[in-house]
Parts: C-alpha cells; sequence; structure tokens
C-alpha cells in the first residue's frame, strides 16, 4: 500500500534534532453524544492535547521512530527546555503583536497564540511579564504542528516562522519587549469589536 510522506515524524525528528523533546499526546475518540473526547477517559480540559499517561518525554529518533511509524501516527506535543521557550499569549495580544514581529519571525500559530523563542538567558519567572501572558515551564505539554486539532481537524502550523524548528526561533528578550509595547498599546486604546 502506498502511503504519503509521514509528516508527523518528520517534525518529531525536526524538534527533537533542534533539542526540544516530544511527547505523543492522547487521542480524540468519539463521544456518546456525538462530539469528541479525550481517550483518557476524563472530562480534561485538554482533550487529545496531553502526554498519554505513561508517555515519557524525548529526544531520541528511535524511541521517536517507534511511536510515530505507526499506521496512524499521534499528534505531537512540545515543551519548554533548553532549547526553545514557550510563551501563552491572549489571542487580542498576538493579534497585534504580528505587525510588530516582522523582523523577529517567532514562531507562532493561532489559538491562544504560542511563541516560541530562544531559551532566555535568565531564569522566565524574572520577566515583568504582559497582561495574559505566561511562560510554559518545562513538562507542560502544547500541542505542536503538525498535529491535527481534533475539534475541527485543521492541521496545526506555524504561521511567521513555517521553517521552525530547523529554523532557530528569535531571542527571548526582543519578542517580549515588542509584547510589552502591545500590551501597553491595548491598555491605552478602547477596542472596537
Amino acid at each position: 500500500m502506498f502511503r504519503s510522506k509521514n509528516r508527523l515524524l518528520t517534525a518529531a525528528l525536526a524538534y527533537a534534532t533542534a533539542g526540544i523533546p516530544v511527547v505523543p499526546p492522547t487521542r480524540a475518540v468519539r463521544s456518546p453524544g456525538g462530539g469528541w473526547a479525550c481517550s483518557c477517559g476524563s472530562a480534561c480540559l485538554a482533550p487529545a492535547a496531553h502526554p498519554e499517561v505513561k508517555a515519557e518525554w524525548t529526544r531520541d529518533p528511535d524511541a521517536i521512530r517507534a511511536i510515530w511509524t505507526a499506521n496512524e501516527p499521534p499528534n505531537i506535543c512540545i515543551t519548554s527546555g533548553e532549547a526553545v521557550a514557550l510563551w501563552r499569549v491572549p489571542l487580542t495580544t498576538g493579534a497585534y503583536a504580528m505587525r510588530l514581529f516582522e523582523h523577529q519571525r517567532p514562531a507562532v500559530w493561532h489559538g491562544d497564540w504560542i511563541i516560541a523563542t530562544a531559551a532566555p538567558t535568565i531564569d522566565a519567572q524574572v520577566f515583568d511579564l504582559p497582561h495574559g501572558v505566561s511562560y510554559l515551564r518545562p513538562a507542560e505539554p502544547v500541542l505542536a504542528p503538525p498535529s491535527i486539532l481534533p475539534d475541527s481537524w485543521r492541521r496545526l502550523s506555524w504561521r511567521e516562522c513555517p521553517a521552525f524548528p530547523t529554523m532557530a526561533p528569535p531571542a527571548t528578550e526582543p519578542v517580549l519587549a515588542i509584547l510589552q509595547i502591545v500590551d501597553r498599546e491595548l491598555r491605552v486604546t478602547p477596542q472596537h469589536y
């Protein structure tokens, strides 16, 4: 049987090569009511977007091949670590920041915006973060491209830096400085929706 390129395997290996740990998340399963539920069996807040109970974070290519060469490979979760810092950014702040990120090229995807930067040179807890922006600590999972969102079957992609993780993310400090500027603008300028 002919099989197209396994984008999930390719991406999982690329994340690992860049020093970013990966883990397979739970899966979306049909619920009795006709919608989608998490395979963990609980009413979790992140269906099909958190690690399986016994899954371990890895950067080992052999372990990754063993997981992602299945007939139906799982999605991918990544986390902050030595090679990358992940930041959750409110939707409005992220949307406004996109116009200022032209030269920074951070890896960003739509939803709650998730911004990937190089690991900060100082402890991430020291930063004075803009309103609503949070640092995702190591082992805190993020569903990563090219995973498929279970509720819409839409494939995630890195918006401003499609070559991530093969292309290094920008430094943390300039990206957070842009988010600070946007946060100040949003607090001064009334929003019309």
